[in-house]
């Protein structure tokens, strides 16, 4: 007896486990399909697409994350006591793990500028992301002021377009309201609406200007890979993990991997000929700048320095080459300095790994020009500003019309 109740006793507790497990099941799917369709009529749906096939863990975190700020939101439009501070804190978690939300001061309606914040009580009384279920999803969809019935109002008007990736209001159509250029606030979903009829976030024209994404590209670089020291993330697998952070199609279909791929096999090159920094700059910027040095040597240093700096700006994709290396990056500032963030190999040879560094450009190219010199070898470099127009042609959406 005493054996079969061990055993029935090992049964029922594995079934226990396993009902556990079903339910836990259940509430990840519910909770991810909950963020899906939060944002699924935003900018930032192919991160979120691209974040749960590649980072299902991440994309858990993401999803509790945006159910948490969606119930603070919808209980602050309902006039509720919200803690401004918490709704910030969360917004910018998101943005650190790739999805951009605005933040409490960057709504067009003034959702939270009458509202107190809410005390340590209240705030460790509030629900947790877990427990937004379906009333609270359906009182969410139907907060706030009347909007257009093509935009789901839980997160609008304002909330999350941003001018990045592709599907901001057309510049031109906003600009006497919103002077972009001056660092003003971002122009929202309700904005757009004011000047222009628009039926979906989709269809809504991209914006040609290019200096946000800039900005964000060297952001992004320095809060995420900033000192760390990777095994095999040499200087262009960092560029492009940088980029995709960014919000651009690297590697996904219609990406610009796929492209530049395409574009050597039908030129009859070696596969991945186009695999490398000019690639990537010719691809995602229209009017690269070229500084071409037949033979290197030290003479040669004034005048390539003098009209690199005439071409440089924060966030401007960098590549040289020459007869036996290349190397690429990002190109930042600080102060008056022009810097290149790069994945530097540790070692003589990259035997120790790779470390991202930001390091004065100046000297990188001294360095680069004695290094060919020493080769007896030419040296090129590439410059090129990020453009969202160019880089909008590798949305998946737009896997229909011809890249590259």
């Amino acid at each position: 007896m005493a054996s079969i109740n061990g055993i029935a006793g090992d049964t029922t507790l594995i079934v226990c486990n396993y009902k556990r497990n079903s339910v836990s099941g259940f509430e990840n799917d519910l909770t991810l399909a909950k963020t899906e369709s939060l944002l699924k009529h935003t900018n930032q749906y192919v991160r979120w697409k691209r974040m749960r096939q590649n980072n299902p863990a991440g994309a858990k975190e993401v999803a509790e994350l945006v159910l948490d700020r969606c119930r603070m939101l919808r209980e602050a439009r309902g006039g509720a006591p919200t803690d401004v501070t918490k709704f910030d804190q969360l917004t910018e978690q998101l943005c650190r793990k790739g999805i951009r939300l605005f933040k409490s001061h960057q709504f067009r309606e003034p959702i939270f500028s009458s509202l107190r914040p809410l005390t340590a009580a209240e705030t460790s009384a509030r629900s947790s992301p877990s427990q937004v279920d379906a009333e609270t999803m359906a009182q969410t969809l139907s907060a706030g002021p009347p909007v257009s019935p093509d935009f789901p109002s839980c997160i609008l008007p304002g909330d999350p377009l941003l001018l990045w990736p592709n599907n901001a209001p057309e510049v031109s159509k906003v600009q006497e309201a919103f002077d972009l250029s001056k660092g003003s606030r971002i122009p929202t979903v309700s904005d757009a609406s004011d000047a222009s009829e628009v039926s979906d976030v989709s269809e809504v024209s991209d914006v040609s200007n290019g200096s946000d994404i800039s900005k964000e590209v060297v952001q992004l670089a320095r809060d995420r890979y900033l000192g760390k020291h990777y095994r095999k993330r040499d200087c262009y697998v960092f560029l492009v993990r940088a980029l995709e952070d960014a919000g651009i199609n690297y590697y996904g279909s219609n990406g610009v991997k796929e492209a530049l791929l395409r574009k050597a096999v039908n030129e009859g090159r070696q596969r991945y000929a186009y695999l490398t920094g000019e690639g990537v700059i010719q691809s995602l910027c229209s009017n690269p700048s070229e500084i071409h040095i037949p033979r290197a040597s030290d003479k040669a240093f004034p005048e390539a320095w003098a009209r690199l700096k005439e071409v440089l700006s924060p966030g401007s994709l960098i590549s040289v080459s020459s007869r036996r290396f290349g190397h690429t990056g990002i190109v930042g500032n600080k102060g008056n300095e022009w810097t290149l963030i790069n994945s530097a190999r540790q070692g003589r040879s990259g035997e120790s790994g790779y470390q991202v560094k930001e390091e004065n450009l100046e000297s990188e190219l001294r360095s680069w020009i004695r290094r060919a010199q020493e080769q007896r070898s030419f040296l090129t470099v590439t410059v090129g500003s990020l453009e969202t127009n160019m880089a909008a042609r590798f949305s998946p959406d737009s896997a229909g019309r011809k890249v590259g």
